[in-house]
């Protein structure tokens, strides 16, 4: 909001700042954030997105777990990652700088520290390492199960999972299916054919974050442990909730444009408004998102239907009232044939007498 003022007074300066495809993406954005807002809208006019219907034996609660040791296991995840981000933060920033683009349009910003919240996978990863921590300390509270005075806060609780949950699967899916491929791509012409224009200098610092052990571990175990909580909560997908993870990519869509507009650096090349690839990325994340929630939501749903296995034990005392009854049958079956050849012998001996 800070560039569309200026955009449309000057339009010709802003479209040489952020690109000449920004209009387009523009246009994008408004049509997706429309129909964003008119389904929220929507579903809290018909009362599908309330928090009325929240419990917070649906937060803290768990089929698989008991509720202490589901607050164990999520303090500990919250524990860890905020012990990952707050390391990397406090380390300040490297020697390197971050650069993008080549010779005049080159700009280059310093990396790590503060830095760090500039990027997407970060925001997800300390949204993540806060549900954790939060649901992991409402757990282990005395806060009963069947309190009806914390709706609001299992609703927004219950909504930051359904955001970190699709982010994190577009987070590892667009950096191991896009990124990594195009980055081990260039990296070999690199080895090949040496520097051109200083890309390679460039591209060898992301190669080294992305296979450093917090990349590795930002952009795989975010996925694992989202997927982990969706194991283990008692929380299904809200069909009408889609809207919201979608609401925080639009943010960092916002947050990015202003970045390159006062920094001149895209973190990910998908999103440069200068370059036709803006016109698949933007709708592309969005179609990952949208995907993940309502494939997850229906694999809940399907296994939801699904009746629980008998124990053992009933399994067995099953089997053996059905075989004590099909024993009782066969017995009276006999006894049954039995009689029934008496009485012919007996109407025989009449007859012959």
């Amino acid at each position: 909001w800070a560039c569309l003022p200026e955009y449309f007074l000057n339009p010709v300066k802003m479209k040489g700042e952020l690109g000449q495809y920004f209009p387009f993406v523009l246009v994008i954005v408004l049509v997706v954030m429309s129909r964003v807002c008119a389904s929220i809208w929507q579903g809290v006019k018909s009362g599908k997105i309330t928090w009325s219907r929240n419990r917070i034996s649906h937060l803290l609660e768990s089929d698989k777990v008991s509720r202490r040791q589901l607050a164990l296991i999520r303090l500990g995840i919250g524990i860890w990652e905020l012990y990952i981000i707050l390391q990397r933060v406090l380390k300040g920033t490297i020697p390197e700088q971050y650069c993008y683009g080549l010779g005049d349009q080159k700009s280059c910003i310093p990396y790590g520290g503060v830095w760090l919240f500039s990027t997407f996978t970060v925001w997800c990863w300390t949204g993540q390492a806060l549900y954790f921590t939060v649901t992991g300390i409402l757990g282990l509270s005395l806060i009963p199960t069947n309190s009806t005075s914390y709706k609001p806060v299992v609703f927004c609780l219950r909504v930051t999972y359904e955001v970190m949950l699709t982010q994190a699967i577009v987070v590892s899916t667009v950096v191991w299916i896009v990124l990594t491929p195009i980055l081990e791509k260039f990296m070999s012409q690199c080895r090949t054919e040496g520097d051109i224009k200083g890309l390679c200098t460039q591209l060898a610092l992301s190669y080294r974050i992305m296979w450093s052990p917090a990349g590795l571990t930002m952009h795989t175990m975010n996925a694992v442990m989202m997927l982990l909580e969706l194991y283990l909560n008692k929380m299904p997908l809200q069909e009408h909730h889609w809207p919201f993870p979608v609401l925080l990519m639009f943010a960092y869509a916002c947050f990015s444009t202003v970045f390159h507009y006062h920094h001149g650096v895209w973190y990910y090349f998908f999103m440069d408004a200068s370059k036709p690839g803006a016109l698949l990325g933007y709708p592309g994340c969005l179609a990952v998102a949208l995907y993940a929630y309502h494939y997850f939501g229906r694999l809940q749903q399907h296994y939801a239907r699904q009746p629980n296995s008998a124990p053992k034990q009933n399994i067995q005392t099953t089997l053996s009232a059905t075989t004590r009854t099909s024993t009782r049958t066969t017995s009276r079956g006999r006894q049954s044939k039995k009689t029934d050849t008496e009485a012919v012998s007996s109407k025989e001996d009449n007859l012959k007498g």
